[in-house]
């Protein structure tokens, strides 16, 4: 399955926006998943990779070849820093613009190419 990142941005911005403060329900992610027209299997398959690059502290439970409950818990110290350089839709959209060319991409390199472009924005660069 391929990790995409605008759900990654979209469960992020859910996870920081929800009031639980155990993370947000599995409908909210669930519904997070649905702006962007992705499946449930596709939410808990990008909740698992954001646990295993310490992003968020929760990690959804999987059964019978599918995911059985997803839960997300909170935004580690590392997901707030990655959120914090994608957060800004206008920056968001230009770090698109200047991976779109790119068939490999990590989630370290998104987040340098936000915090590059939003160094550029504010005279850094």
């Amino acid at each position: 399955m391929k990790l995409d990142y605008d759900l990654v941005r979209e469960i992020m911005l859910t996870i920081e926006n929800s009031e639980n403060l155990q993370g947000p329900s599995e409908p909210e992610l669930v519904a997070a998943g649905e702006k962007l027209d992705m499946s449930r299997d596709e939410v808990g398959y990008t909740l698992t990779r954001l646990h295993e690059a310490d992003l968020i502290t929760g990690t959804p439970l999987f059964a019978d070849a599918s995911y059985y409950f997803l839960r997300s818990g909170n935004l580690t110290h590392n997901g707030h820093q990655y959120l914090d350089n994608v957060r800004d839709s206008k920056i968001w959209k230009q770090t698109k613009d200047a991976l779109s060319g790119l068939k490999s991409i990590s989630l370290d390199v998104v987040s340098q190419t936000a915090a590059a472009l939003i160094a550029k924005s504010i005279g850094l660069n």
